[in-house]
């Protein structure tokens, strides 16, 4: 099990958080009024935008910054390893997959510290464990349903490079 503070943080440039601030702007533009759209906080696609860009760097994958009107299908990164979301909040707590929507197989869980300019990840799991473990899916208070997995539950990231070897890590 992992702990309640981040295994491992990724720091951005303010330069880089522009891009990124410019990509979500036209994103949320495109998602305006949309079924699937989910505002649950100010700013939210640049808070995912900020979590999948920290990765990619991290494991030197591929950010996609094109506008996806469609949205991206729930999955962030295609790899030889299976198919990755990560899951970015201001306070990140659980880790939700929402009910009903198609979702990558492997989920990690992040948070985004705006005044440290800097991305922590928590841990990650399973998408069908996270289903199994919680069959019944909760509202939390947004009117979306999701099936959820504290942090403290979560497998670690140490677990998450033990089983997958990023050095074959393949873009989608």
């Amino acid at each position: 099990m992992m702990s309640e503070i981040p295994e491992f943080s990724v720091s951005l440039r303010p330069e880089y958080l522009n891009d990124l601030y410019e990509v979500s702007q036209r994103r949320h533009a495109l998602h305006v009024n949309h079924a699937s759209s989910r505002p649950l906080s100010k700013d939210y696609e640049f808070i995912g935008l900020v979590g999948e860009a920290a990765f990619g760097m991290q494991f030197n994958l591929q950010v996609d910054l094109t506008d996806r009107p469609g949205g991206d299908n729930g999955t962030d990164f295609y790899t030889s390893m299976g198919n990755l979301d990560v899951k970015t909040a201001l306070k990140p707590i659980n880790l939700f997959r929402e009910e009903g929507k198609a979702h990558a197989e492997k989920l990690i869980l992040a948070g985004w510290d705006q005044t440290k300019r800097r991305v922590d990840f928590y841990g990650w799991e399973y998408e069908a464990t996270i289903v199994e473990q919680c069959p019944v899916p909760k509202d939390f208070g947004y009117g979306i349903m999701n099936h959820h997995k504290h942090r403290s539950k979560l497998r670690s990231m140490g677990d998450f490079l033990g089983v997958f070897d990023m050095r074959e890590l393949l873009y989608g």
